[in-house]
């Protein structure tokens, strides 16, 4: 977790991930933590630093404190995307966030719903050239006992069903091809991916 890290993708309301290199905003924002997890980092055309604390009971890390600069970047898209970018930091996007390293050079940082965040990679993200995770697949969708999981050749290391209030229903790290849902209630639910590539998230309805 200590290092240098580069902004790759936000991921928002459950979507597909918003890569950095396809919104106006500058490349490599970088995120970078020391040994005593103070950290620091550069915006658009602003820096930011701040404190890490880590929770044993979550075994995750939350940030108790953070400052940013304030001067004009001189476009609004730049502008908007600091403001994006920082919200994550500040609590302006929710009452917390968590730090969730994923190994392969990944770094998840997580607000409290499920789907939004912010991911981070190891070295200069550049662009994709490689199978992205969204390829990842389910189906059918309504379905009534199974749901299939086409992975696309991704590996993925553990798979979570939340409903839409947050609440986690189950976690599997042994994913199968094939998940009994038949006995979840009907409604929406959302799946959550943890891959070797990152987090990706899958809507599903249950009748």
């Amino acid at each position: 977790m200590v290092g240098t890290w580069y902004l790759k993708a936000f991921t928002v309301d459950l979507g597909d991930p918003e890569y950095i290199t396809a919104i106006d905003a500058p490349q490599n924002p970088t995120f970078t933590i020391h040994p005593d997890y103070s950290f620091e980092g550069l915006g658009a055309c602003n820096t930011f630093s701040g404190q890490l604390v880590y929770d044993g009971v979550e075994e995750v890390y939350y940030h108790e404190s953070f400052a940013n600069g304030v001067e004009d970047c001189g476009t609004p898209g730049y502008n908007d995307f600091e403001t994006q970018y920082f919200c994550h930091f500040n609590d302006g996007c929710g009452l917390y966030l968590r730090y969730v390293p994923l190994g392969n050079g990944i770094l998840y940082l997580e607000l409290p719903s499920p789907g939004f965040g912010m991911e981070f990679q190891d070295t200069p993200f550049l662009g994709l050239n490689e199978t992205p995770i969204t390829a990842i697949t389910v189906f059918p969708t309504p379905t009534v006992n199974k749901l299939q999981l086409n992975p696309q050749h991704i590996e993925i290391k553990s798979l979570s069903i939340y409903t839409l209030s947050g609440q986690k229903i189950m976690t599997l790290y042994d994913v199968p091809e094939s998940i009994d849902v038949s006995a979840l209630q009907s409604g929406l639910y959302v799946l959550e991916f943890v891959t070797d590539k990152g987090k990706t998230f899958k809507k599903f309805i249950k009748k």
